[in-house]
């Protein structure tokens, strides 16, 4: 007979495991419920683990088969305003994910040390100027071409 699993143990296991993690970063962390679900240092809600240095709403989950949209949709239910969302979630023997919505992911990414430097390009200009010989009288006919500096693409 297969062993019963107290989900409830489970569970706080595995914040307390996400709450290791962060500290092994170097975050102060702590699980919310520990404080009857309100954040100690804000009154709010309460996040599964507190990170109280990241305007973070941590949603744990330690499941084999993770639905992971309702796990989202319910860290962005439950965050405050002001938190981003974020599901920090692992199967037995796998290493930690984070998963969040995309528009959260670009804006910490734009924040990051991971952009390149933007490099500064010089386009060049060129005007040509064409004569036809053989109508007098004409203005001569001027073409101008943009070429694209390093590293620009032309189109």
């Amino acid at each position: 007979m297969p062993k019963k699993i107290n989900s409830r143990a489970k569970g706080a296991r595995v914040e307390r495991a996400w709450r290791d993690e962060c500290r092994s970063e170097g975050w102060k962390a702590f699980r919310g419920a520990q404080y009857s679900g309100k954040n100690p240092t804000t009154g709010e809600a309460a996040p599964d683990v507190v990170t109280p240095e990241l305007a973070v709403h941590w949603e744990v989950k330690g499941v084999e088969k993770l639905n992971i949209y309702s796990a989202v949709e319910q860290a962005q239910r439950d965050r405050n305003e002001g938190e981003m969302g974020i599901v920090a979630h692992k199967k037995n023997g796998k290493p930690w994910l984070m998963t969040m919505l995309a528009e959260d992911g670009f804006q910490l990414l734009r924040e990051s040390e991971l952009v390149k430097a933007k490099t500064k390009t010089k386009s060049k200009t060129i005007r040509y100027e064409t004569h036809d010989d053989d109508a007098e009288g004409h203005e001569p006919e001027t073409t101008t071409i943009r070429q694209p500096g390093e590293g620009e693409a032309s189109v």
